[in-house]
C-alpha cells in the first residue's frame, strides 16, 4: 500500500506550493512509511508515500520519470504480472530498477493508455505527460485501490485519501446530506460520488484523461458473462485450480516477508494450504 497525491493548477497557472503538497501527502504516511517524494514542474506537482515491496533500493522511489523525461508516474498498488510484461513487451528497454512501477511507466510510454488492459493487479495510477500536458488517472478493475479527485479554482487535485485533498487550499469541504443518507442506508456511497459535494471517485476499471480542455472518461474493462456448453464438474474444478494456483503464485512476488491472514474460513484456509 502506498499513497499518491497531485495538484495541477492549469486554470490559474500558479506554481504548485511544495510545502503544502508535501504536508497533504504526509497525512498518508501510514500508507507509505518507507519513503516520501515529490516532483514539481511549475503548475503541476505529484507526491508519493512509499511502502517498499519490490526493489527496496532508492531506484524504486517515486514519483518516477522515464528516461526521456516525458512521463512521470505516482503509483499505488501492485501489477502482479510485471515480469511477464517486461519480458514480452520491454525486453530491449533499459531499466534502472526492478520495480513494477518502472515496468508500467515504460509500458505506458510504449503503448499509451492501452497498456493498462494488459495489467493483472490492483492499482491507482497517476501519469503526467509533459509533452501533451495531459494527466492520466487510472483505477484497477474492481476498485481495490482508492483514488479521489476534486476541482479547485486553480485546477484539479487528486489523492489516495480524501483527508489529503481537504488539507489543500481551495478544496470545498461541504457535505451533501443526501449522500449521508445513502451512506447510512447502504454502508457506502454508490457510483462516483462521495459524502463531500465536490469530491469524486475515479470509478473502477476507468481512466480519466485530464487536459486543459476538460475530462475524458474511458472504461478499459467490463465484467461479462458468457454462456457455454456444460463441460462438467471435473473440467471446471481443474480450471479453477489452475487459476487459483496462478493467482497465489503471482501475489507471492515480493522482496520483503509476507504474511497470511488465517481466519479459519474456506478462502483463507485454501490460500494457506496452497503455499
Amino acid at each position: 500500500m502506498c499513497g499518491i497525491i497531485g495538484v495541477w493548477n492549469f486554470r490559474s497557472g500558479k506554481p504548485v506550493d511544495r510545502g503544502a503538497l508535501s504536508a497533504a501527502r504526509d497525512l498518508m504516511s501510514h500508507r507509505g512509511p518507507d519513503a516520501a517524494g515529490e516532483w514539481l514542474d511549475q503548475d503541476i506537482g505529484l507526491g508519493h508515500r512509499r511502502l517498499s515491496i519490490l526493489d527496496l533500493s532508492d531506484a524504486g522511489r517515486q514519483p518516477m520519470r522515464d528516461r526521456t523525461g516525458r512521463y512521470v508516474i505516482s503509483y499505488n498498488g501492485e501489477i502482479y504480472n510485471y515480469r511477464e510484461l517486461r519480458e514480452q513487451y520491454l525486453s530491449s528497454t533499459a531499466f534502472d530498477s526492478a520495480t513494477d512501477t518502472e515496468v508500467y511507466l515504460n509500458l505506458f510510454a510504449k503503448l499509451g493508455r492501452k497498456a493498462i488492459e494488459l495489467c493483472n493487479g490492483m492499482f491507482a495510477i497517476a501519469i503526467w505527460d509533459r509533452d501533451q500536458r495531459k494527466l492520466y488517472l487510472t483505477r484497477d478493475r474492481v476498485g481495490i485501490k482508492p483514488l479521489y479527485y476534486t476541482h479547485t479554482s486553480d485546477g484539479i487535485a487528486f489523492a489516495s485519501e480524501i483527508k489529503s485533498l481537504l488539507a489543500l487550499e481551495g478544496v470545498d469541504n461541504s457535505v451533501d446530506r443526501a449522500r449521508v443518507i445513502a451512506y447510512l442506508n447502504f454502508g457506502y456511497i454508490p457510483g462516483a460520488e462521495t459524502i463531500f459535494t465536490n469530491i469524486r471517485k475515479v470509478l473502477p476499471a476507468t481512466t480519466l484523461v485530464l487536459s486543459e480542455d476538460g475530462i475524458e472518461e474511458q472504461r478499459f474493462w467490463n465484467l461479462t458473462y458468457q454462456q457455454e456448453q456444460d463441460r462438467g464438474l471435473e473440467a471446471y474444478s481443474e480450471e479453477f485450480g489452475e487459476l487459483f494456483t496462478s493467482a497465489i503464485d503471482l501475489r507471492l512476488r515480493s522482496d520483503v516477508p509476507l504474511g497470511i491472514f488465517l481466519s479459519g474460513g474456506l478462502d483463507s484456509s485454501a490460500v494457506v494450504a496452497q503455499l
